[in-house]
């Protein structure tokens, strides 16, 4: 029977914006890849870039990388600096074909390039992850490797070198989490 939440007079106005950020997008390489970029490729797909420029808060490195991999550098969003803003007029635009597009669009602005001799079998390591460890993940690693896989820490690797790296498996094991979401680059089969 009340507001939970009353606008601040006082916050930014900004007359009409693209929103494509999530609220997992903010912190989390899988909602911002899987999520927020194709939401973005969505609206400029629908024309609605145009008159409605898209705006974000601050990008963290890697979200900028990845955000001019899926958009050529052809798209800078906006900054939001302030915690609250206000919008005249919003667009959110979502497509499951937009994910699709952007695999492709990043995969063509990293121009994987041939290496014969690359990894062919890698394992997504948690080790020394806080959230959901295996017990036994250094035997399983140890087991691993003697069968040819290469452990990975994706945080570790700059973000060229994971679409990269996942692009050239033939193999990909690891748990379910964050970085599983480079299968995206993975090729078909």
């Amino acid at each position: 029977e009340s507001t939970p939440f009353g606008m601040p007079v006082e916050a930014t106005l900004i007359g009409r914006a693209t929103v494509f950020m999530s609220w997992g997008g903010l912190h989390n390489y899988a909602s911002f890849l899987l999520d927020d970029l194709p939401a973005l490729v969505a609206a400029e797909q629908t024309g609605d870039l145009a008159a409605h420029p898209p705006v974000a808060p601050p990008l963290l490195p890697w979200q900028a990388r990845l955000l001019d991999l899926a958009m050529g550098g052809a798209v800078q969003p906006q900054v939001a600096e302030a915690e609250i803003v206000r919008l005249g007029e919003a667009v959110f635009a979502a497509s499951v074909a937009a994910v699709e597009t952007t695999r492709e669009r990043i995969l063509a602005n990293v121009a994987v390039p041939d290496d014969p001799g690359a990894p062919k079998r890698i394992y997504v390591s948690r080790l020394g992850s806080l959230k959901h460890p295996l017990l036994n993940e250094a035997e399983l690693e140890a087991a691993l490797e003697a069968r040819g896989f290469l452990v990975v820490l994706p945080e570790a690797w700059a973000i060229r070198d994971q679409i990269i790296l996942f692009h050239r498996a033939d193999l990909v094991v690891g748990a379910t989490g964050v970085a599983m979401a480079n299968v995206l680059f993975c090729r078909p089969g």
